[in-house]
């Protein structure tokens, strides 16, 4: 499964219990997400290094700076 999504909303500078606000100025960038499933951490690895053996130059010719990769098990 995959799926891909852009932040909105942030809780940076919200007091508890309040809703998040709305991201209103962007500087110079915006981040974006890819959320992927695997079946197997094998299987994450060799998707991994397909993406970026395929699209690694373009990649960095978009961005600005460096990417973050994380990588977890969903709750």
């Amino acid at each position: 499964m995959a799926g891909y999504f852009k932040r909105f909303y942030t809780f940076d500078g919200v007091e508890t219990g309040l809703p998040p606000r709305e991201i209103t100025k962007i500087v110079k960038c915006i981040k974006y997400y890819a959320w992927l499933e695997f079946e197997s951490i094998e299987a994450c690895g060799q998707a991994k290094d397909w993406f970026f053996e395929t699209h690694l130059k373009e990649i960095n010719k978009l961005l600005i700076m460096p990417f973050d990769m994380n990588s977890g098990y969903t709750l």
